[in-house]
Order: C-alpha cells, then sequence, then structure tokens
C-alpha cells in the first residue's frame, strides 16, 4: 500500500514538473512574440483620478484637456479608416 502512495506521488510530481516546463517554454514565447505591428516610440500612461481621490466634476475636464492634447502632438494620427 505505501509503495503505491510513493509511486502515485512520484508520478503526479513529474507530471506537475513537465506542466510547469511547458508553461515556462509558453511564456517565454509569448514574450518574445511580435505583436503583429511597430511598437517602437510608442508610449503608455495611466491616471488613476478615482483612486487619486478627485471629485467626479473634475475628472471630465481633465480627460477632455488630456485627449486634446494628446491630439495635437504631432506622432499621433488618427487610425485608418477601413473602406
Amino acid at each position: 500500500m505505501r509503495s503505491g502512495l510513493v509511486l502515485v506521488q512520484v508520478s503526479l510530481s513529474f507530471v506537475l514538473l513537465v506542466g510547469a516546463g511547458l508553461l515556462m517554454q509558453s511564456l517565454l514565447k509569448v514574450r518574445t512574440a511580435s505583436p503583429g505591428f511597430n511598437t517602437r516610440g510608442v508610449q503608455d500612461t495611466a491616471i488613476d483620478l478615482v483612486s487619486a481621490a478627485t471629485l467626479p466634476r473634475v475628472r471630465r475636464p481633465f480627460r477632455t484637456r488630456c485627449s486634446s492634447v494628446s491630439a495635437r502632438c504631432p506622432a499621433w494620427s488618427p487610425p485608418p479608416s477601413r473602406a
């Protein structure tokens, strides 16, 4: 009985190790995969106004100003239209 439990435990450990290795291999492939577009020079930012405890009446004008400033950025261009 005891040797059967040891065999099951070793087998399960082996399956888990193989699964972890395959998961790591997949994560490395995803990390180096091309997203299908050029990411050079792309900037991303996040501003969490809710956690900053700003009032709702302050948030909307701030978002509007941010959108208008980013629209005037020389590197910004609208997405191509689908015709």
